[in-house]
């Protein structure tokens, strides 16, 4: 690799930014993540006259083309202030007549040039290791930085896309702008693939699997779009988005589940969704009067992520939904068939006759059940 030290006018950036000479969104980039606050501040620095940190670019075609290699961020928000899409410190908007010195402030520039050829892989190696060992990038932008273009992460790419997974409104915006989809979106698919493990060794193996293809991505995201879609027929009923199981260790149960029962059907579901949403609300560590429902929600919030917790999580869901035993509860509840139904049961003033049978489980008539309050 070769590199050339320089500086430019900012006019001159901008301008190659707005032709789109430079592109700003490699494959390795994250999102556009500043803040307003952030913005403002670098605009300050330029209208103070202190430098700021080189720009780096990876010319792509000679003299003529570049991508973005360090300093995306920096260059969104000048073309922003330039176009009046925010506010200075001042209070004010760019003036071209009180502001036009902005114009003229030199930058540093290094450009990359001659790469090995390999699609770019040192360009990535690049970036990856300056940002690394900071506290730039976090987790999810790491492995787009350092997996780009690897059949995972175009499928991570690909789902957090698509409608079916935007409808379920699972994450904030600012969310998103730091990639927390991506990185749950990883979750879920280390868990079709591996089953239930601790997330964070498994995800990392996952995404450093040499074997894994462009086919296994695509059939591995046939089974995740199945699951995904019977998930948007419950928000049909009720929006995830209105329910405790937004959060993303409910959810990744909910997905767990449902993915692992492929023969539920749409009717079955809406019934099974409708009990979950009424006993959500009781779903508490504080809650002491209903072990299960205390013990389940525990487990949502203390070591969420290991396979243990993951795994009681899951039981639970079996023990209420795909419960097996015409009458769970016994006289004594230490000969109950089903403990965790039992008590449930109890909690809410019902009793075995108060279930009712879907395929071949008893389960607790919905219509018994507290509704859920907006």
């Amino acid at each position: 690799m070769e590199f050339e030290i320089t500086s430019w006018p900012i006019s001159q950036l901008v301008e190659l930014a707005k032709s789109e000479a430079i592109n700003l969104r490699p494959p390795y980039q994250r999102n556009d993540i500043w803040t307003t606050p952030a913005k403002r501040r670098l605009i300050q620095t330029i209208h103070d006259g202190f430098p700021l940190p080189a720009f780096f670019l990876h010319e792509t075609t000679h003299g003529k083309k570049y991508d973005m290699v360090d300093g995306q961020q920096r260059t969104r928000t000048m073309l922003g202030y330039l176009d009046r899409l925010f506010k200075d410190e001042r209070g004010k908007f760019y003036d071209p007549e009180l502001d036009g010195a902005i114009h003229r402030y030199r930058i540093p520039v290094v450009i990359m040039r001659d790469v090995s050829d390999d699609g770019g892989m040192s360009i990535r190696t690049f970036y990856y290791r300056v940002n690394k060992f900071g506290t730039k990038l976090n987790k999810p932008e790491i492995n787009k930085a350092q997996y780009a273009n690897s059949p995972l992460q175009n499928l991570i790419e690909e789902i957090a896309d698509s409608g079916d997974w935007n409808n379920l409104n699972l994450f904030t915006e600012a969310a998103e702008n730091r990639m927390a989809d991506f990185d749950f979106i990883a979750e879920l698919l280390t868990l079709l693939k591996y089953g239930i493990t601790d997330q964070k060794r498994q995800v990392d193996r996952f995404y450093e699997d040499p074997t894994f293809s462009s086919e296994d991505a695509k059939a591995l995201g046939v089974i995740f779009n199945s699951t995904l879609k019977k998930i948007n027929s419950l928000n049909d009923c009720l929006p995830i988005s209105r329910t405790r199981y937004r959060q993303r260790n409910d959810f990744f149960t909910l997905f767990h589940f449902i993915y692992l029962i492929p023969q539920l059907t749409p009717a079955h579901l809406a019934n099974l969704w409708d009990i979950l949403t009424r006993i959500g609300p009781s779903i508490s560590p504080s809650n002491e009067k209903c072990a299960p429902l205390q013990d389940y929600a525990f487990d949502c919030v203390s070591q969420s992520n290991s396979k243990p917790s993951r795994e009681r999580r899951l039981a639970f869901f079996n023990a209420l939904l795909r419960n097996k035993e015409p009458e769970p509860m016994s006289e004594k509840s230490e000969d109950d068939k089903n403990p965790i139904l039992a008590d449930i049961l109890r909690y809410f003033n019902l009793t075995n006759t108060d279930l009712i049978a879907i395929d071949d489980c008893f389960v607790p008539d919905a219509q018994r059940l507290p509704l859920l309050k907006d």
